[in-house]
């Protein structure tokens, strides 16, 4: 192993993200900035120095391979007589991540609203969006043939309760009710077969005003009547 051009294609790999997770062999897992980690060239020999719930740890590397942006390393020291084997795995930052989420729950939102307007052949589309609280449901709002507007409201996260569904609809409709332009007094509930199910025994319910504002509509099915 060429130590300069190993080092060099080490500290580069490493430079190319700020956050990792160190495995051990042991399956033991520990978060790593990238300032947590050093990486120097004395003496002959490739310094790897890294932080973990032992504290500072200090090797020496003698092979390494980097393969499906994973690099391991075979690390020794206390005079060879240690020996270790290591990989770094890039890790997601929470701000990657929820944005990756938050890109997936718009895809799904969008593929719902075009479910729906595919049965309701008169109908247009004028809005789909995600709540801005948590991005967990998709609105949804588009026209009937006769320019009527209506809400449609959808979990893209598939963790939401029957109970926290139907409160937030409520709450929804309650808000569009009162807006100045074209105020909505209807909301659609999308849900798969098994929630619409759970879904109907709630609805049952309520109250005869709410149960005309909100309907049941399974998704890649027919409207469940109300």
């Amino acid at each position: 192993m060429n130590l300069t051009n190993a080092f060099a294609e080490i500290a580069r790999f490493l430079d190319l993200k700020n956050e990792w997770l160190l495995n051990h062999l042991s399956g033991k897992t520990f978060a790593l900035q990238r300032s947590e980690i050093e990486l120097s060239l004395e003496h002959n020999k490739i310094i790897f120095g890294f932080l973990d719930e032992k504290g500072f740890q200090i090797w020496r590397i003698t092979d390494f391979k980097i393969e499906n942006e994973i690099i391991t390393l075979d690390l020794t020291r206390d005079f060879e007589k240690a020996r270790e084997k290591v990989r770094l795995v890039p890790r997601v930052s929470a701000s990657d991540l929820s944005e990756t989420i938050e890109l997936a729950r718009l895809e799904k939102a969008n593929n719902i609203a075009s479910l729906l307007i595919a049965e309701k052949r008169a109908a247009k589309l004028v809005r789909v969006s995600l709540n801005e609280k948590n991005g967990r449901f998709a609105q949804i709002i588009f026209e009937d043939s006769s320019g009527r507007q209506i809400a449609a409201l959808a979990d893209v996260s598939d963790i939401v309760t029957p109970e926290n569904f139907l409160s937030i609809a409520i709450l929804r409709l309650a808000r569009l009710e009162n807006r100045k332009k074209k105020p909505i007094n209807e909301i659609w509930i999308l849900a798969d077969k098994k929630r619409a199910k759970n879904l109907q025994k709630l609805h049952t319910l309520l109250c005869e005003n709410w149960k005309q504002k909100m309907k049941l509509w399974g998704i890649f099915r027919k409207e469940a009547k109300a």
